[in-house]
């Protein structure tokens, strides 16, 4: 292999923050795959949207990595421009 397993896995695919509101996990992960790796996804109907939101405004992380996950993530990934509202849903 050129790369580590750890790198192909870096490279290849991305985790959301779907069923996981809860702040050591997001961390862990950021720190296991870094944020460029993290996609804001919410599993309705078994999750509300307000408290994935406030979970993740709320998060102690830099906002260049809530901007990461929110939408600049999914639009690298997909080719899709995701323009955030400021409607008070995204930060």
């Amino acid at each position: 292999l050129e790369l580590t397993p750890s790198e192909y896995i870096k490279r290849n695919i991305a985790i959301t923050t779907s069923g996981m509101n809860w702040e050591p996990v997001l961390r862990f992960c950021i720190e296991a795959v870094g944020a460029d790796n993290i996609v804001f996804a919410i599993g309705y109907p078994y999750q509300q949207t307000d408290d994935a939101v406030r979970f993740l405004n709320e998060a102690r992380i830099s906002l260049e990595d809530k901007k990461k996950i929110y939408y600049q993530n999914a639009e690298r990934i997909s080719g899709v421009s995701v323009a955030p509202t400021n409607s008070g849903v995204w930060l």
